[in-house]
């Protein structure tokens, strides 16, 4: 999951730019975000993405690469962990990818 959202964020994202990560926890478990400063993805799409082998710019396709199928195996294994995620505009541009998972009542996050 980690691999497909990071190497997403940094095809997408200028050289320049920062792509980070962030993981709280919450009262329904933990809500684990992949912000990136790129283009961003316009709201119409951003169901569309979890599809696979669909890619939203069919002519950046050849220089970015990419078969379109990172952020389906994404979905697919956050839905297997009873989860949610969705795809939020970033603040000043770009796309945040944020994760919701549950937590079971015999796991705890151990904060450093």
């Amino acid at each position: 999951m980690f691999t497909n959202l990071l190497a997403n964020a940094a095809r997408f994202s200028p050289e320049d730019k920062p792509v980070s990560v962030s993981i709280d926890e919450s009262d329904l478990g933990l809500v684990i975000r992949v912000i990136d400063r790129g283009e961003g993805i316009p709201e119409q799409f951003r169901e569309k993405v979890f599809d696979r082998f669909y890619r939203v710019d069919n002519s950046r396709n050849k220089e970015t690469g990419g078969s379109g199928l990172g952020l389906a195996i994404v979905k697919s294994i956050v839905d297997a962990h009873n989860g949610t995620i969705e795809i939020k505009q970033t603040e000043g541009g770009g796309a945040t990818f944020e994760i919701h998972l549950p937590l079971t009542q015999d796991q705890q996050v151990i904060n450093n």
